[in-house]
């Protein structure tokens, strides 16, 4: 290939190349009135043409008729010795439109007439003839035999016919590109008119885009069986995806920073205070005996707290990770009555109501639920006096529409939570009073480890307000059957 073929077929591309890039970044109601005027022109232009045709067609085959009929009524003439063989070979009728004649196969063609066949055909025809004179006039010829060797021709001009079929195509070319003309116009303000929709969500993610996750569609606008009405309906119901996912993250990293700041208070606290012994005892500012001995049980009082805590965190570490565990059988109600009596232990002057009879059996982690029902006892123990009673009460649940449920309560008599502490009562860190002292609550973590244990052995955990005060804990968790 040379190089002058290369370099046009390379230009050709790239020109086609632009051209593709510049339909594809054109409005869509644009190129939908572009496409629907191409649609329109092929087939107008098809039509046109297969109707040119049948009529021309038509035109033909009534003059081949008409033709025909002029033949035989000269045919018959000549047979009633009305016309002799005296006029052969010449046109016994000339007109510029209509030419009428006897030949023999060997007649000649006078100048100005319609150019007869070279030898006439010795049977029926019919044929498209030039002007001898004109080649632009053609004719319509029919020859008919007769005995003799003698042949009636009979010719007329297409001139009308031909005036009559251009006529009729430049009316329907005139009316072709009228039609056209207007259904550009009508055509673009429908397609814009049913792409405006569209236009109104293509604005709203543009405004969502542009950061306002709020932004939302007027729905009853948009028809819902329309591709533009579902259309709407996912982007709004995206946005709300969106806006919870969003919401939902900054939560988390609110929770996150809360959490953080919490655990670093919680690990600063045991940690300056084993510091603080540290130095005094380094500065001599302890002397030996008694006071070692009591900065020493400090010291480990310290290292106590701060080891629970940080397994603590390690525990909901693992819950986060969604470690599966190997659950087997366990007697959820023998864990309530051991755990019941450890708390007794600790506190006997408290009032302890047990009710945990029967078949309790759950799928579980046996340390995990000792833990949750402990951190449940522990609760009331921290924040009520040691003389508010606690009911605990197990029992088994028996299966309605889904699969039995072993059901553990935690009921207490004292202050009772606020109402606006109740939703954040799992959550990490939280305290109901906010004050920092130990001596108003623990770390915080214990009804987030509670929440945490009841999610991985597929429970559930509610914390209400009874009418008559207290604070009741419900946990449900699936028995094993």
């Amino acid at each position: 290939m040379s190089r002058p073929s290369r370099a046009r077929e390379v230009l050709t591309w790239q020109a086609g190349s632009r051209l593709m890039r510049w339909w594809h970044g054109s409005p869509l109601s644009y190129r939908l009135a572009a496409l629907l005027l191409m649609a329109f022109a092929v087939v107008a232009t098809v039509s046109g043409t297969v109707s040119a045709l049948v009529l021309k067609d038509s035109l033909h085959q009534d003059l081949d008729n008409e033709l025909v009929d002029l033949a035989i009524g000269a045919r018959t003439a000549a047979l009633d010795n009305k016309i002799t063989t005296a006029n052969d070979n010449r046109w016994l009728l000339e007109s510029p439109n209509l030419y009428v004649g006897f030949f023999t196969q060997d007649a000649p063609t006078a100048a100005g007439q319609p150019d007869l066949p070279a030898p006439l055909p010795t049977s029926s025809f019919t044929t498209t003839v030039e002007g001898t004179g004109d080649p632009s006039v053609s004719y319509r010829m029919h020859g008919l035999p007769m005995s003799g060797g003698r042949i009636v021709v009979v010719a007329l001009s297409l001139g009308q016919t031909t005036q009559a079929a251009q006529e009729i195509s430049l009316v329907a070319g005139l009316s072709g590109l009228f039609s056209l003309f207007a259904l550009a116009l009508l055509g673009t303000y429908v397609v814009r008119r049913e792409l405006r929709p569209l236009e109104r969500v293509a604005a709203a993610a543009d405004t969502v885009a542009g950061g306002d996750f709020t932004y939302r569609l007027d729905l009853a606008a948009l028809p819902p069986r329309t591709e533009v009405g579902r259309l709407g309906k996912a982007l709004d119901g995206m946005l709300d995806e969106l806006e919870a996912a969003l919401d939902a993250r900054d939560a988390s990293q609110r929770r996150l920073r809360q959490f953080a700041a919490d655990a670093s208070h919680e690990l600063r606290t045991p940690l300056q205070s084993i510091r603080g012994y540290a130095e005094l005892r380094l500065s001599g500012a302890l002397p030996d005996g008694q006071d070692v001995d009591e900065a020493m049980e400090r010291i480990v009082a310290e290292v106590k707290r701060m080891t629970g805590l940080v397994e603590e965190l390690l525990l909901l570490a693992r819950f986060d990770e969604q470690q599966e565990a190997e659950f087997e059988p366990v007697d959820l109600g023998q864990l309530v009555l051991d755990a019941c009596r450890d708390a007794a232990a600790v506190e006997p002057e408290r009032p302890i109501r047990v009710s945990a009879a029967g078949r309790l059996r759950v799928h579980g982690d046996e340390a995990q639920l000792s833990r949750l029902v402990a951190n449940l006892l522990g609760n009331v123990r921290m924040h009520n006096a040691p003389t508010i009673p606690v009911e605990v009460t197990a029992r088994l649940e028996p299966a309605r529409t889904a699969a039995a449920q072993v059901v553990l309560t935690v009921r207490d008599h004292g202050s009772g939570i606020p109402a606006e502490a109740l939703p954040h009562i799992f959550d990490r860190f939280y305290r109901v009073d906010k004050s920092r002292s130990r001596a108003s609550g623990g770390s915080g973590l214990g009804l987030a480890i509670v929440a945490a244990v009841v999610d991985a052995h597929h429970g559930t955990v509610t914390v209400g307000a009874p009418p008559d005060g207290g604070t009741l804990v419900t946990v449900r968790l699936p028995a094993a059957m």
